[in-house]
């Protein structure tokens, strides 16, 4: 494949991610921005991606609390937590087919944006086909598990 093919390839599988990375961020937001109270400290911690520790002493001694942190959190365990707490889906199966696919997508993906020294990532246009395949259907997942809406693509 010539450079334009190459980029093409890149440019999509980077893009699919960043799609499930959109829409997952957005939902997280989305449920962070329901009143207070209606979630945990830590699952409210989880959502806005802060730091939750404990406080020995001061004003909110033997309490938990924000610690003023980020306290980032990766895409698959994003992916769970909403599934769990707001779908219908009650256990991930994380050896399932879509899982794999997703885990195969990520591994090309964490190759191109945090490479090592020695390694070489082989991309074929059949990558890009697939991580648009495995994003539409993780988005789609979502939206039916938590929303019962279906997306018109």
């Amino acid at each position: 494949m010539g450079r334009l093919g190459d980029a093409y390839t890149l440019g999509s599988l980077l893009c699919a991610w960043g799609a499930i990375e959109f829409f997952v961020n957005g939902m997280m937001e989305d449920y962070a921005s329901i009143p207070q109270g209606i979630f945990t400290l830590h699952e409210q911690g989880f959502l806005e991606e802060k730091q939750v520790i404990f406080s020995p002493k001061g004003q909110f001694a033997g309490e938990f609390v924000f610690s003023g942190k980020r306290e980032y959190r990766k895409l698959e365990d994003k992916i769970t937590f909403l599934l769990k707490k707001f779908g219908k889906i009650k256990e991930t199966n994380r050896g399932s087919g879509l899982w794999q696919k997703f885990e195969k997508m990520k591994e090309k993906r964490d190759a191109i944006v945090h490479p090592r020294r020695n390694s070489r990532v082989s991309l074929l246009p059949s990558d890009a086909e697939a991580a648009i395949a495995i994003a539409k259907e993780v988005i789609e997942l979502l939206a039916w598990e938590i929303w019962r809406k279906k997306i018109a693509w």
